[in-house]
């Protein structure tokens, strides 16, 4: 079988991640993982088409931490020249394959913030979705608006998705500020570490986040592999 992606350049292509995950499907819609195969397109011929085998990682070994799905839509305002302000719109839908946390239980949440964050965003632009018990499939189905946008900085922000478990014994407790589980993590930008570290967008975080703004007005849908932090901001209780 043969699978074609496309790329807005060799460049691009080259910084992407071929990530390919063998699952076992079992009755009752339950999937089991099996493996996964990580390359880095940099680091083969791209020209080739010789077949090579490839090992796929040890459940143990595996980063594989489930998958969400999100829509972007970015809105400039119709006197943006004026106004120089603007909104993007972001749809949590679901997330799937989600890890299974202690005791056999998973209560996943999402935490929603605009990057880099700086004091004012941290106060005007984080959100926090419905928790989720017992789940390792939640859906959400829910919109967050990030308003009042400077339309001049909008190309080097982006927002950040993170999935999170919430321990039995945090739940229920007012104001908890418990430990909560990363599950992982989605950041829609452009990659400008030399910018901010935050912005470290990554293959489809990156094709989601230009083919958004490039299309204002129309809602943008994909599927994200969630991942780990390279470097570690506090999260949301």
């Amino acid at each position: 079988e043969i699978f074609q992606y496309k790329a807005t350049s060799r460049g691009d292509l080259a910084a992407m991640t071929l990530w390919f995950t063998a699952w076992d499907t079992r009755q009752l819609g339950h999937n089991m993982f099996l493996g996964e195969v990580r390359i880095q397109l940099d680091s083969i011929p791209l020209e080739s088409n010789e077949a090579r085998w490839w090992p796929l990682s040890h459940l143990e070994d595996s980063h594989f931490r489930g998958s969400v799905l999100l829509s972007l839509m970015y809105c400039p305002s119709p006197d943006d020249r004026k106004t120089r302000k603007t909104a993007l719109k972001l749809k949590v839908i679901e997330a799937r394959d989600l890890p299974v946390m202690e005791n056999g239980r998973t209560n996943p949440y999402a935490a929603i913030y605009m990057i880099p964050r700086t004091e004012e965003v941290c106060k005007d632009h984080k959100y926090k979705l419905q928790l989720k018990n017992n789940t390792v499939n939640p859906k959400w189905n829910a919109e967050v608006n990030f308003m009042h946008l400077d339309a001049g900085q909008v190309e080097s922000q982006g927002i950040e998705v993170q999935i999170l478990h919430l321990p039995k014994s945090e739940k229920g407790k007012k104001g908890s500020k418990g430990p909560c589980g990363l599950l992982g993590i989605v950041r829609l930008c452009k990659h400008q570490t030399t910018v901010h570290e935050h912005l470290d967008g990554r293959g489809v975080e990156v094709l989601h986040w230009n083919e958004s703004l490039s299309r204002p007005g129309v809602w943008v849908e994909k599927w994200h592999n969630l991942r780990g932090f390279s470097s570690m901001p506090p999260t949301t209780s």
